[in-house]
Parts: structure tokens; sequence; C-alpha cells
């Protein structure tokens, strides 16, 4: 079989791996999570076979980045043969996955395959899409009106002072569910984050109070660690902070598509218009992160967006923090009675299994279904 030229395709990730540190310890956090990430170290240490081995792990999550490093691996034969059939299906996919670069390699390399191979390629991806364990849905499910019990009493937690210094932006973002009595009764960060930022956030935790309520109330805010600058300071602290950050979130690192998702997010949230975050889109990006196998970012998409087909991953899976809180959310702000039972039972469920921040909610969950 003649071989495509690769030579557009190699300089389009070559580059990638100039960067004198190629992940940012900064934005990982401390507690390991395996994902796409270890794929991507595997491949710029040139362990071709073992980082294409790590890539197909990712695709019945349907990851555009795994598609497209192994579209690549088999046009350059890196760690596999080459293959340019396999290579147009898995450019295929990460193009319709979502990734912003994969359609071009599409229509490069079919003009020099057969109808056949087209045939063969438009086959294999739809092999490995009827694999997929997470589809690709934004659905997400209707909550009440009823507003959130406001807080009557929350200091912020100290910003630790050497991240202040070196002038480095940061935020937490929990997840909160506040008993009958408006004090927090559980909590768990949903983005990774520096410990000293969590130790000093938990030393205050038990002073908020909320207003009372006859049941427990589900809630996630975003804790943002604002350093005293001036407007154009805070500009500049931004535009580095995306500078450092998005070569590596368009590699595909899971930690950095999170970080650039949030950054976003919150720069919109704050009424910032920064003109080179105009393109960017927080939910496509946090999608990536999660097809990346990034918990925090799938817990993100579940507890934040409602998304639907991450919260039943999750809860398939066996992560009691999830069930949990997902329970919360949907027993107390669920449109759907049925949902509302269903919140109910997801925390009986995880307090069966022993989980102790569910059977902390069980005092006030209805005693018998209907």
């Amino acid at each position: 079989m003649r071989k495509i030229n690769s030579i557009a395709i190699t300089c389009a990730i070559a580059g990638i791996f100039t960067l004198s540190s190629f992940i940012s310890s900064a934005a990982i956090e401390a507690e390991e999570n395996i994902n796409l990430r270890h794929a991507i170290n595997e491949f710029k240490q040139e362990n071709y076979a073992e980082a294409y081995e790590q890539f197909l792990q990712y695709l019945p999550l349907g990851s555009p980045d795994a598609a497209y490093y192994l579209a690549y691996s088999n046009i350059d034969e890196l760690g596999t043969e080459y293959d340019p059939v396999q290579a147009l299906a898995y450019f295929q996919l990460a193009n319709e996955w979502g990734h912003p670069t994969a359609s071009e390699y599409v229509v490069q390399i079919e003009p020099h395959l057969t109808a056949a191979e087209i045939t063969a390629a438009n086959d294999f991806a739809a092999l490995v899409k009827s694999k997929l364990v997470v589809p690709h849905s934004s659905a997400f499910f209707e909550i009440t009106d009823e507003p959130l019990p406001k807080r009557l009493n929350a200091r912020p937690p100290r910003y630790p002072r050497e991240m202040s210094v070196a002038g480095i932006q940061s935020w937490l973002i929990m997840a909160h569910i506040v008993g009958p009595n408006g004090r927090v009764i559980f909590s768990t960060p949903l983005n990774s984050t520096l410990r000293d930022t969590m130790k000093n956030y938990l030393r205050i935790e038990d002073q908020w109070r909320y207003e009372e309520r006859e049941s427990f109330s589900f809630m996630t805010l975003q804790l943002d660690f604002n350093m005293d600058m001036s407007k154009s300071d805070d500009l500049k602290i931004v535009k580095k902070t995306f500078d450092d950050v998005y070569p590596l979130a368009m590699i595909g690192v899971p930690e950095h598509l999170m970080f650039l998702s949030d950054l976003s997010r919150r720069e919109n949230q704050h009424e910032q218009e920064y003109e080179f975050m105009q393109n960017i889109s927080a939910v496509a990006l946090m999608e990536r992160a999660a097809r990346g196998g990034y918990i925090h970012a799938q817990r993100s998409l579940a507890l934040r967006w409602r998304r639907e087909v991450w919260a039943e991953y999750l809860i398939n899976r066996g992560d009691l923090t999830t069930m949990t809180l997902y329970g919360a959310l949907l027993h107390g702000h669920a449109k759907d009675p049925q949902l509302v039972k269903r919140g109910a039972a997801l925390i009986k469920t995880a307090a069966d299994a022993g989980y102790e921040n569910a059977a902390a909610l069980l005092p006030y969950l209805p005693n018998t279904e209907e």
C-alpha cells in the first residue's frame, strides 16, 4: 500500500512537545487520577506502543483527543503498523466528537484512498461508536424555580500567601449539601486545587451558615481568590495564565482543558470580556476533559451542568460521592416527581453501601416510597 505523505500531520503534533514544561504542576491535583495525560506523557517520551494501548482505553468514553492521537499513530507508524484506513476512521471520530483540527486531516487523507477503503473506514468508525459507554449527549433535567437558601455567614478562606505573591490565579469550586439547620453537612471540591487552599477552606467551613429550610439543599459555588491589583494588572495575569494553559489544553491534557474551561466561565461570570477568550467554549473543553478520563470534569458535568449521561456513568461505576450528591440534587431540585424519588433512592443506595455522607442524609428523606 502506497504511503500517504504524513509531513503536514507530523508537523501539527511535533511542535506541541517543544514546550519547556510539558505539564504544569500548578494545575495537577495532589491526588493522582489516571487519565489521558498519562498516555500523552508516554507519547512525549516516545513510548509509542504503550501510549497507543493507553489511547485505546479512552475510545469507549468518546475522547476526541485519544482518537486524534490514534489516527496520527496509524499514519506515522508510532506504536502500531501503518494503516491509513484506521487513521481516516480515527480522524473522522475525532472530528465528530469535537476535536478542533481533525477535519483538516480527513480532507487530506480521503483523496488518497479508494472508495472501498473509505467505506471500510466508515464501517470501522461505526464499530468504535457502537462501543461507547458515554453517549455524546447534552441532555439535562429541569430544576424547580425555588431559590437556594441564602448564605448568612460565609467567611472566605485565606489565600496561600506564596500563591498570591507569585501572581497565581486560582479558585475553589465546591459542591455543598446544606442541612435544614443551615450548616454544611457534606462538601467536596469539584476542581483540582492545591492542598493548602483546600486546608484553608476546611478550617472555616464549619463557620458557614445558610438560611434554615425544611430539608437539605444541594448547591455548587465558586470561591474566587482575588488579588489586590489594578484592572490592567488583572488582565495581564489572566492573559499569562491563558497563554500558559492554552497549548497544553489543546494537546488534550484533561487537567488543563478543565482549568481553561473554568477560567473562561469565571471571566464570563464576572462580566469581563477578554478578546483572547471569545472563541472558547467552556462546555466543549469540559467535555474533552471528561472524555479523557478526568473525574473532576466528569463530576462537574454531572453536578454543575446536570448532564445526565455523566451522572449515570459515574453512578454505574459505583462512585458513591457522585451517587450521593446527584441524589441530593435530584431529590431537592428536580421538577419531575419521578426524578425526586430516584434521588432519594440513590442516597439510600449509597448509604446501604456504607457511605457515611449519604447516611447522614437519611433522617431527612421520606420513610417510605410512594
